[in-house]
């Protein structure tokens, strides 16, 4: 299906529930998907680059290198649409990113649980068919970090940067959530923020920060 108005997106996540359900995903009382922790990736990837760029020179080895869609939405939507299309393609990787749909403070309360709640199947949904997943610390309202409490702790995470402004030395909000998810390990896509970077390590929270494509591009490590 295309996506055209919010009407056609709000379809389109009652369609991935009951694809969840198909798939054997259980939900709990909020009617967000729970996670198994089977379904997680264990092994900090090589590589994390866009699906759209996954078939470029940089992808040497595919089992290890991980997926993510830290883009436009419009490049996402589709992946939504086309999911269990995609399945076989997301299997040839070592793990894929939990969905990186926009949600900001600016929305409606019920707009960024919504919207959260279409990233979460999306990886609930790759995670009930094989798939290794790495949730993505993507939040609006610190308040929606209860969304994320249907996936264990001691996983790694992503936070993708690329676009972000940089992390202020007394702004809590970044590390407040990979606390309160209980990360193990965090890949951060984008760009080095060597504030967030710093309290991230005083905390003793190892992670990984990994170049964009253009960086690639230019030579970046």
């Amino acid at each position: 299906m295309s996506l055209k108005t919010l009407t056609d997106f709000i379809f389109l996540v009652d369609e991935l529930v009951l694809l969840a359900r198909k798939f054997g995903v259980s939900f709990d009382s909020r009617g967000f998907p729970i996670f198994k922790r089977e379904w997680f990736l264990e092994q900090v990837p090589d590589l994390l680059i866009p699906y759209s760029k996954r078939h470029t020179k940089f992808v040497h080895d595919p089992k290890r290198t991980a997926l993510c869609h830290y883009s436009p939405d419009r490049e996402i939507y589709p992946r939504l649409c086309c999911l269990t299309n995609d399945l076989p393609e997301y299997l040839c990787f070592l793990g894929v990113v939990m969905s990186d749909i926009t949600v900001t403070l600016d929305m409606d309360r019920e707009w960024q649980d919504f919207i959260m709640l279409a990233n979460l199947l999306y990886a609930a949904i790759l995670g009930a068919n094989g798939v290794k997943i790495i949730p993505n610390l993507r939040i609006g309202d610190k308040v929606n970090i209860e969304n994320l409490s249907c996936i264990p702790h001691k996983v790694i995470w992503a936070a993708g940067f690329l676009g972000c402004e940089k992390d202020k030395p007394w702004d809590m909000q970044f590390i407040y959530s990979v606390i309160s998810v209980g990360a193990s390990f965090i890949l951060i896509f984008g760009k080095h923020d060597a504030n967030a970077e710093d309290k991230l390590q005083v905390l003793n929270i190892p992670y990984k920060v990994y170049p964009d494509y253009h960086k690639l591009c230019k030579g970046g490590k």
